[in-house]
């Protein structure tokens, strides 16, 4: 180690070849540290203080000696490390009086990063550069990266400009996006907000361009909100409408994400501006843009035509500023168009710009109003002061809600809507409603009779505005109960309509009911193999045959096997109604006791070994005897199709039905009375297309009853080899 002419000891150098992970910045050192410490340990490495900095192999570990006011230098170690976010985090120890993150911990991890930054850079004397010459020349070459608009080939990355519509009608706004480009030119699905304010940052994004620092400083200046998880920034006035152009410009601003339209630049369109009436009897003006396109109310005016990818401005007879502020009017009620236009044509008395139209008095609605009720289901969110979760969308879940509104003469209410005397339009007609609380009041006083109760004291849930006013029907612990909901679905909503309300079901709404229009029917129907059959269970709902096997099948596998005896014999059970769901989602209650020997038909066919397939039971003529049973078991069922399997199973299982067989005359022997049973038997068996096994005792006539059955069939002119 030299001496310097000081009597200091010249830092102890590294080879940064050794050094494999090392890639600490005097970055990551700021901000480890307070301002003040940093300051002074930067001061202490230029000082040339530091008698010695090493850095281990792993280039996580970093120790060193620092000559301080004693004789004795302080010995100084820390330990690097990255969190997943990306942050370094530093923990250093120092034999100083402080003990830890001192000013000794900042000089020597200063003198490390200028050993190795940049491979051991030396200046041309062969002396080793300060770490604020090393860090200087590493932002210049960051900055010699990102000099130009073109982006190296090795540079993937990239910020877009992201246009949406922001709230308040037809306003614009625009998200600054980061996101990867791949190869063939598409985007990644990975795609972040950045704020304008990481311009600020010490060591910003190399994919920035010079374009992107004007535009992100002064969209630092615009108003923030979010929207989703971006930052987006809302563009109004003349500013506004400068940054469109400078971001068309970049050939990097899309419409609402990546994978939408490429916008560019386009010449500019006539609009002219007319107000509107919208169906809430209100009045906005409107910007009609010559060869069509979305305006929105920057100075001038812009459209933004996301069919052909072009943007540009519109040409109208007003100023610029005066178009787009006329653009941004709040919509009008009836009572303020007169005062409107009045004070319009006063502020611009030689070219008034277009004016609110003069319409009819409102038309006063007075009638008794009926009640609406929406069924419908939303995805939400748990609150996460609730539920203690930070990733909400990881345990959505489907809610089931009701939305109250009110009808008068067709024009819709809401109940949560707070005006007394809401205001429609039916083409240029204004319709003014004068509403009738105590008649909404008793209709809320119902659904809450019924169960249902407002659902925004639900805290756990995050509701949507559009639910606000909606209602929810959970147990006693505030949670959804299906059972209930089904219930009311079952019982609650016709008696409703009985009583004059409109109760309409949305697509989302999870509990359809079906009603049957007959008895339950059995079909026996020939299946896809050889001598299959397939065993049918139907009724009629709204005119078209439904299967209920499948629905009967799930219910009997969800009973244990143990209470299989009791459900089937519990008679308060007989009062009740088993819902069964079918394979299109409706539900199909139907008497328990109707269905009780039918599931206990379909048991014993479960316990004879019949298994399912695919929610069909697969019959050939060995299952005869117990489809017999089943049919006996299954009390007021209608039997159709094939007669012949259970014609079958009812002789299989009746001894006395076996058809007589009379002995032929070329057989010369004589058969006592079972052995002419086993003919019988057998002769049954055979005209079933069915085999069977002969299994006496020995000495009891196997042997001639076989014989007897082929003098039958060779009598009968079946045996003719």
């Amino acid at each position: 180690m030299s001496q310097t002419g000081t009597g200091a000891a010249a830092p102890q150098t590294i080879k940064a070849a050794k050094v494999a992970r090392f890639n600490l910045t005097i970055d990551d050192i700021r901000r480890a540290f307070d301002p003040g410490t940093f300051d002074r340990g930067w001061s202490y490495q230029r000082s040339r203080r530091v008698r010695f900095a090493r850095i281990s192999a792993s280039g996580d570990e970093v120790e060193g000696e620092v000559q301080g006011s004693l004789r004795k230098p302080y010995a100084v170690s820390a330990r690097i490390s990255r969190m997943a976010n990306g942050r370094t985090v530093i923990g250093s120890e120092c034999t100083c009086p402080v003990g830890f993150d001192c000013k000794h911990a900042v000089a020597v991890l200063i003198q490390a990063v200028a050993d190795c930054e940049n491979g051991q850079a030396r200046a041309a004397n062969g002396q080793t550069l300060s770490a604020g010459v090393i860090d200087w020349l590493a932002q210049m070459e960051r900055a010699a990266k990102s000099a130009g608009e073109d982006y190296p080939p090795e540079l993937r990355q990239r910020l877009l400009y992201l246009l949406l519509p922001a709230p308040g009608g037809t306003r614009l706004a625009v998200a600054p996006a980061s996101v990867r480009q791949l190869k063939g030119g598409a985007f990644s699905t990975d795609v972040r907000s950045f704020s304008a304010a990481n311009i600020l940052d010490p060591k910003p994004p190399q994919y920035l361009r010079p374009s992107d620092y004007a535009l992100l400083r002064r969209l630092g200046r615009t108003t923030v909100y979010r929207s989703g998880d971006f930052e987006a920034r809302r563009l109004e006035g003349e500013e506004g409408a400068d940054l469109l152009a400078q971001m068309l410009a970049t050939g990097r601003c899309y419409w609402e994400s990546p994978a939408g339209p490429l916008l560019r630049a386009g010449e500019p369109r006539a609009g002219t501006i007319e107000w509107r009436l919208t169906g809430e009897g209100l009045q906005r003006p409107d910007m009609v843009v010559t060869g069509g396109g979305l305006c929105v109310p920057v100075a001038p005016p812009w459209y933004i035509d996301t069919d052909d990818g072009i943007c540009g401005p519109v040409e109208t007879d007003l100023a610029p500023r005066m178009a787009a502020m006329l653009l941004q009017a709040p919509a009008l009620t009836p009572a303020e168009v007169k005062t409107v236009r009045v004070r319009l044509t006063e502020t611009l008395p030689k070219a008034p710009p277009p004016l609110p139209r003069e319409l009819a008095p409102p038309r006063r609605i007075e009638v008794v109003p009926v009640p609406h009720l929406l069924l419908h289901q939303r995805r939400l969110s748990p609150n996460i002061y609730w539920s203690g979760t930070r990733r909400p969308e990881v345990v959505q879940v489907d809610v089931t809600l009701a939305r109250l509104s009110f009808l008068y003469d067709g024009h819709e209410v809401a109940s949560d809507d707070r005006r007394p005397a809401p205001i429609f339009a039916k083409g240029d007609a204004v319709i003014e409603v004068l509403r009738r609380p105590q008649a909404e009041k008793q209709a809320m006083r119902k659904l809450e009779a019924l169960g249902l109760l407002p659902a925004t004291p639900l805290h756990q849930w995050n509701l949507p505005n559009d639910c606000q006013g909606d209602y929810a029907l959970c147990d006693e612990s505030g949670y959804q109960d299906e059972d209930l909901w089904i219930d009311f679905a079952d019982r609650d909503v016709s008696a409703l309509r009985a009583a004059g309300w409109r109760v309409e079901l949305d697509a989302s709404f999870p509990y359809r009911m079906a009603q049957a229009d007959g008895a339950i029917e059995a079909a026996l129907e020939n299946g896809s193999g050889i001598d299959w059959f397939e065993l049918h269970l139907g009724v009629p709902v709204d005119g078209q045959r439904v299967d209920i096997l499948p629905a009967l099948l799930k219910v009997l596998r969800q009973i244990p096997g143990e209470a299989m005896d009791t459900f089937l014999t519990d008679d308060a059970l007989d009062d009740t109604s088993l819902r069964l769901r079918l394979n299109d989602g409706r539900i199909l209650p139907l008497p328990f006791a109707q269905l009780r020997p039918i599931l206990a038909a379909l048991a014993g066919l479960f316990a004879a070994g019949r298994e399912p397939v695919d929610g069909v039971l697969h019959l050939t003529r060995t299952d005869a005897a117990d489809l017999a049973d089943f049919a006996a078991g299954a009390v007021g069922v209608v039997w159709r199709g094939d007669e012949s399997l259970r014609a079958l199973g009812r002789q299989l299982k009746d001894h006395a039905g076996l058809p007589p067989v009379a002995l032929p005359s070329l057989f010369t022997g004589s058969l006592r009375p079972y052995q002419q049973s086993g003919l019988e038997w057998m002769q049954l068996l055979r005209s079933a297309g069915l085999g069977g096994v002969l299994a006496d005792d020995m000495g009891l006539g196997k042997t001639v009853q076989t014989l007897a059955h082929i003098a039958v069939e060779k009598a009968e002119g079946r045996l003719d080899r």
